[in-house]
């Protein structure tokens, strides 16, 4: 509607200033309607900015899914411990479905619910900022742990996890504008992986999991 005003605007305005002088009384008024018309467009484009500015930040910050997904996650204690127990005892063999396709199957949960959420960060339901504040230690510690296991996969199924990657490079590139450091130094060490999955492990005692 404001695209359509502008234009007829434009256009009474072209045709007025191309009016010989000398006209009726009401061209005359017309022409000193002309600066309160624009006036008019100035205060709507700036109505229209200010409002599209307060719905990008109502967006970036909206916790409605997320907190949906933070509690599910939280709730995904035994989960998480079953697939950090198995990056850890099968580090070594992650790309080798053939052999281990089947041990290597508790970590898919975990990845499903991260596959979730970057599925719902690409369709704008989930903003970048949002994912980062609440889940950047797992999502990271979790890709880089389990890398090789989704890439294994994606060479039989290229679908399978593709919102994955995506997710871990957004919110890392979000990670490096706020902290001020080079992408490599976000890069676990194997001493840092094995004490993120440690302590998932931990998250379960043995009386809650009955191990």
């Amino acid at each position: 509607m404001f695209l359509a005003l502008c234009l007829t605007t434009a256009g009474l305005i072209r045709q007025l200033i191309q009016q010989q002088t000398g006209q009726s009384q009401f061209n005359s008024d017309l022409r000193r309607l002309v600066p309160w018309a624009l006036i008019g467009l100035g205060l709507g484009f700036i109505f229209i900015v200010l409002q599209a500015w307060l719905e990008y930040r109502r967006r970036t910050h909206d916790p409605t899914w997320i907190l949906q997904f933070q509690k599910t996650f939280d709730n995904m204690t035994e989960e998480r411990k079953i697939a950090a127990l198995c990056l850890t005892q099968h580090k070594d063999h992650l790309n080798d479905l053939k052999k281990y396709e089947k041990e290597l199957e508790d970590i898919d949960d975990v990845l499903d619910f991260f596959e979730d959420i970057g599925f719902y960060m690409r369709g704008d339901q989930i903003s970048p900022e949002v994912a980062h504040h609440h889940l950047y230690h797992w999502i990271r510690g979790y890709w880089q742990a389990s890398e090789k296991y989704v890439k294994a996969w994606q060479a039989k199924e290229p679908a399978r996890w593709n919102h994955l990657e995506m997710l871990f490079e957004t919110i890392t590139e979000i990670e490096v504008s706020e902290s001020s450091v080079v992408k490599a130094r976000l890069v676990l060490e194997p001493d840092q992986l094995d004490k993120f999955l440690n302590d998932e492990i931990a998250r379960v005692k043995p009386s809650e999991s009955g191990v």
